[in-house]
């Protein structure tokens, strides 16, 4: 599905990711060249108001998530528990195609994962 003529001028992809009508950030990782991402955002106008500070919860686990919180301060604490990371997104079927997968398989033992889906 091709992204909406109203912002497509705006997206940029970079890795494995590609967008139908998108420019590519061509690079190694730590040798990108985002000068193009910085031009485009310096040339938009921004925003043009403040939003009202507003607190939302959302996800089903929240409760399971704030209900943890001791045990993993204690953790912290203790030294069992160093890195904390909140992974946005899904893998798909396809075997070749299990980017997150890989990526948490790959982080240290003393990690706690957080999945937004």
């Amino acid at each position: 599905m091709d992204p909406s003529p109203a912002y497509s001028d705006r997206i940029f992809t970079t890795g494995e990711v590609g967008v139908a009508a998108s420019k590519h950030l061509p690079g190694t990782p730590g040798a990108k060249d985002f000068s193009a991402v910085i031009k485009r955002a310096q040339e938009l106008p921004g925003f043009t108001h403040e939003p009202e500070p507003k607190m939302v919860t959302v996800g089903f686990g929240h409760e399971a998530t704030l209900g943890a919180a001791a045990a993993v301060l204690d953790a912290i604490k203790a030294g069992e528990l160093s890195h904390i990371f909140l992974i946005g997104g899904c893998d798909a079927p396809e075997p070749s195609r299990r980017y997150y997968t890989d990526v948490v398989k790959g982080l240290p033992q003393d990690t706690l994962v957080l999945p937004l889906g």
